[in-house]
């Protein structure tokens, strides 16, 4: 599932352990009200935005499996 963050905040979820990095950012497993989710912070810079832009689009398509 990836959230929709006009519904809640990135400050509403507690960093529980930094599962890897790379060239975009971290990944993190993060908690809230109960419940796991990953979240991945991103360094926006004027050279990626393309590539972020597309593996947003790729996880969009994943998500819906």
């Amino acid at each position: 599932m990836i959230l929709d963050l006009k519904k809640t905040s990135p400050t509403s979820y507690v960093k529980n352990s930094t599962l890897g990095s790379g060239s975009f950012g971290t990944t993190f497993l993060v908690s809230n009200n109960g419940k796991n989710y990953v979240l991945k912070e991103i360094k926006l810079n004027s050279k990626n935005i393309s590539e972020i832009f597309g593996e947003v689009n790729v996880l969009n398509k994943v998500a819906k499996y």
